[in-house]
């Protein structure tokens, strides 16, 4: 009878730690898109954005992109320099993202245009991302946050 009461507590300790491994491993992000603020207008083509992420999960890739408005029934992408770095605190910031593709001199096509700014999740191996390339999200792919910002012009 001992025997059964040990092997009963020592099966719900391995169950029990493989759980609190699973959160560990799968905790829940909480993410947000600080700078600009949703609704937002921008004057002129850059800009800098910056959010926190909690929780951040340790074999995940995290990049901010662009989408205009103009492009999403294609569903395309412009990823953002390079993957997020982040502070202790989980915040994290990007500096001249740009609002507009090259059409002519300082993309003045896009200006009035309404731009959709993302933060994806990307398995750590993941290599679809590259920076200002357009494209559509690699099927491993999440999109965590996002906000929207009219350019206008300077």
């Amino acid at each position: 009878m001992a025997a059964i009461i040990g092997l009963v507590g020592t099966c719900t300790g391995i169950i029990v730690g493989l759980i609190a491994l699973y959160h560990h491993l799968r905790p829940n992000c909480e993410v947000k898109i600080l700078v600009p603020p949703g609704g937002s207008e921008n004057y002129g083509r850059k800009l800098t954005v910056s959010g926190t992420i909690s929780n951040r999960r340790w074999r995940a890739v995290y990049w901010l992109a662009v989408q205009p408005s103009d492009c999403r029934e294609k569903d395309l992408w412009w990823p953002q320099r390079a993957p997020l770095t982040f502070h202790n605190d989980g915040s994290w910031r990007v500096q001249g993202v740009t609002l507009g593709r090259d059409f002519n001199a300082g993309g003045s096509d896009d200006v009035g245009a309404i731009y959709t700014l993302a933060v994806f999740q990307l398995p750590a191996r993941s290599t679809n991302f590259e920076d200002d390339v357009p494209l559509s999200p690699p099927t491993d792919s999440s999109i965590l946050c996002t906000t929207d910002v009219r350019r206008i012009e300077c």
